[in-house]
Formats: structure tokens, sequence, C-alpha cells
């Protein structure tokens, strides 16, 4: 959090309750008009499928993902560049 600070970015905390990777969040992350995120890759390949599934795009303000802590999996990475905008980042944190 303090790096984003120092940028002089606001940090939203996810809301309380249990947070999963599903439409829910999407409209959070629309509602919140969040610009970066930064995902446990988990979360991260729950998500990607969800949005493949369910067909709905990319919340319009997003412009970077980060995702780190195992190994991204090359077909859930095939499947974000379908759903992602060619604009919106994503950078692997992980190692």
């Amino acid at each position: 959090m303090f790096p984003a600070w120092i940028a002089g970015a606001t940090v939203v905390p996810a809301p309380p309750g249990r947070v999963l990777p599903d439409a829910s969040f999407t409209r959070f992350v629309e509602a919140q008009r969040l610009t970066v995120l930064d995902l446990a890759t988990a979360f991260w390949h729950e998500w990607v499928n969800e949005l493949e599934r369910s067909r709905q795009p990319l919340p319009p303000s997003v412009r970077l993902v980060i995702v780190g802590g195992e190994k991204a999996s090359p077909q859930a990475y095939a499947a974000w560049q379908r759903i992602a905008p060619r604009h919106v980042r994503w950078i692997d944190g992980y190692g």
C-alpha cells in the first residue's frame, strides 16, 4: 500500500465479507472505477474464468493488472488476452 500512497494513489480495500472472483467483483471494480488491480494468481485465474464464461467485459477503468504469488497458467493468460483490451497492461509479479 505504501508505494501506492507515495505515488498519490488511493488504496481501495475489498468490501467487508467474502470477496469472490465473480460478477460482484467485476461490479465492485467498475463502481469504484479502479484503474490498477493487484491480485493473487489463484483469484485472477478464477476471475478470468468468470469473465470468459459470462462474456462480461472488463471494466473500462482498468488499465493495469498485477498478478503474483504463484505461477500464472498459460491457458488463463491466453483467455486474458482474448478478454482484455490491448491498452490494459498485465504484469506477472511472480518470482
